[in-house]
């Protein structure tokens, strides 16, 4: 593709790669955003060192991706025009810096950022309303940028865990190199583990139930550095009962659809039920869950990850979700 500039350029441009929504693959739309969320945290990064701009860069481009597909439905041109914003915003932020002779002094307003990538990649765009045939289609979709939020939520906890597991304790002068190839490596994690439940979730219309367990768990992530010398593993055991916790969500939707029952406020009371049960201080600190503890504070197989229902605290939590039922329903 050629590098477009002019703004009526980059309309006709982003109208002639417009497709039909039916030869869209949504599942592909998270796949790839996962990849692109990727880009933006290392590429930016990698550049200035600095969590903020990596953070403000995945705010405006995801934005972007998202605004392109619901306007074209084609994933490619989104990932294009994804990949232009990250390079506008690296330009922007390096051609504004060099403005300033102290560094310490650096600061750039956030909205005039905004504009100017916007203007140069999605600016023409106006979303249109969706004819009434493609509704299913438009549903599953706002579906899908639901929860790829959630996954970047989780994916920006983790990329901020570990600079702070860097910063605030004794290991300050590692190597940008090695920094980079641990983010590399839990990110890739998370995309190995959340993007196919993930997916699976959102073929099911349960917002409530996945924002309240994404609060519950997130909350738990921020306190992560309080415990810097153990950081990787409680890292690993965060991650992974998320994780699980998602297939035991998706489990129960899909129970109770063949029971023809009615789910919606009884998932999030399932869900304080068993962790009323195994909390995640009984995890860590009871003995007798330390095959638990050892097993899910590790990086899960491809395995373990494609058939949970094998994992020791899969087990013990399926077996209070029984119990949840054998009284509720």
């Amino acid at each position: 593709m050629s590098f477009v500039s002019k703004e009526t350029e980059l309309s006709e441009f982003i109208d002639s790669k417009r497709i039909s929504p039916k030869k869209m693959v949504v599942k592909e739309v998270l796949v790839n955003y996962a990849k692109i969320l990727k880009d933006i945290i290392l590429i930016t990064y990698r550049k200035f060192e600095n969590p903020i701009w990596s953070n403000e860069a995945v705010t405006i481009v995801s934005h972007i991706f998202w605004q392109s597909i619901y306007y074209t439905f084609n994933i490619r041109l989104a990932m294009f025009l994804s990949d232009r914003a990250i390079i506008l915003f690296n330009e922007y932020i390096e051609i504004i810096k060099s403005t300033y002779t102290n560094e310490s002094e650096f600061n750039i307003n956030k909205t005039d950022i905004k504009l100017y990538i916007y203007k140069r990649t999605i600016g023409p765009i106006h979303i249109i309303d969706i004819d009434n045939t493609n509704l299913s289609i438009l549903n599953h979709l706002k579906r899908i940028e639901h929860v790829s939020n959630e996954f970047r939520q989780i994916v920006q906890k983790i990329f901020l865990n570990l600079i702070q597991y860097y910063e605030y304790t004794n290991k300050q002068n590692t190597p940008i190199s090695i920094r980079e190839e641990q983010i590399i490596q839990y990110i890739d994690y998370a995309i190995k583990i959340y993007i196919h439940i993930l997916y699976k979730l959102s073929l099911y219309n349960k917002y409530t139930v996945i924002d309240y367990d994404w609060k519950f768990m997130s909350a738990i992530l921020n306190r992560l550095i309080e415990i810097p010398n153990n950081l990787l593993s409680y890292l690993n055991l965060i991650l992974n009962i998320i994780k699980i916790e998602y297939d035991l969500i998706y489990y129960t939707i899909t129970k109770y659809k063949e029971l023809h029952l009615e789910i919606t406020s009884k998932l999030t009371n399932f869900l304080n039920f068993i962790r009323e049960e195994l909390t995640i201080e009984d995890i860590i600190f009871n003995d007798k869950n330390h095959a638990i503890f050892n097993e899910m504070s590790k990086f899960l197989t491809d395995e373990q990850t494609t058939n949970p229902h094998k994992l020791l605290f899969y087990k013990a939590q399926k077996k209070n979700i029984v119990k949840f039922h054998s009284t509720h329903i």
